[in-house]
């Protein structure tokens, strides 16, 4: 059985500007992208409207724990 599988995320909601920090340095731990297979995120390319849509495609266990724990 793999242990590294794609992944998704998708968050929503109001981050405060103090957050953004450690939110972007654990996308970028995880390498989540705007796409699969696209671009690696870029804090500067948030959404203006609607959530932000992350992907994976090796994730232990298909888990992103730590992104979890922080939002």
């Amino acid at each position: 059985m793999a242990d590294r599988v794609p992944a998704r995320i998708q968050i929503g909601g109001t981050l405060a500007t103090e957050c953004l920090d450690q939110l972007s340095a654990h996308i970028a731990a995880y390498d989540l992208r705007f796409d699969w297979d696209g671009e690696s995120f870029d804090r500067t390319v948030l959404p203006a409207n609607g959530p932000l849509d992350l992907y994976a495609l090796e994730t232990l266990n298909g888990s992103l724990d730590d992104l979890e724990a922080c939002l």
